[in-house]
């Protein structure tokens, strides 16, 4: 006895769309989405900061943001190349939702001496720390782009051709 199923009807134009599709991009071009992602979206604490200090400046906005997603582009450029790409920025994106939550949160900033607070207490502190108020920045900052990065394919390309595009 054999069962007969239809197959499902698709349209032409709606598999570019679905979930399965995979896109190649060149580590350059990942390194460069990223620091647009972490310059923009993840400071925001930043940028509201920064433009309450220049009402209504457009040409300081788009300058400040050039620079930072070029300090961005230079730091990340130097540590992640094909082979630790997907995995460096994974860390780097779970550790910026963090960042960035705490920082929206609390009405702070991150300086190397509250970075060495945060390494020296202990799991009561942290535990407090803990809040269901994390879920949504987690899933926005990290779980979210974390799932478009890995679906991703990069480009391979010898050492001397990433030097060159770099």
């Amino acid at each position: 006895m054999s069962t007969w199923l239809p197959e499902p009807r698709t349209r032409s134009g709606l598999r570019a769309l679905t979930w399965s599709t995979r896109p190649t991009v060149s580590t350059e071009a990942l390194v460069l989405l990223s620091s647009l992602f972490f310059a923009l979206v993840c400071n925001q604490l930043f940028w509201r900061t920064a433009m309450a200090t220049h009402p209504g400046s457009i040409g300081f906005a788009i300058s400040l943001m050039a620079l930072l997603v070029a300090v961005h582009a230079l730091l990340l450029g130097v540590l992640v190349w094909r082979w630790n790409a997907k995995p460096l920025l994974t860390l780097l994106l779970f550790t910026t939702a963090l960042a960035a939550h705490y920082m929206d949160s609390y009405n702070v900033y991150l300086d190397a001496d509250m970075l060495r607070n945060v390494l020296h207490t202990d799991h009561k502190e942290s535990r407090e720390l803990l809040t269901p108020g994390l879920i949504l920045p987690l899933l926005c900052y990290f779980l979210i782009p974390t799932a478009l990065l890995w679906r991703t394919r990069l480009r391979a390309r010898s050492v001397g051709k990433a030097f060159l595009v770099r």
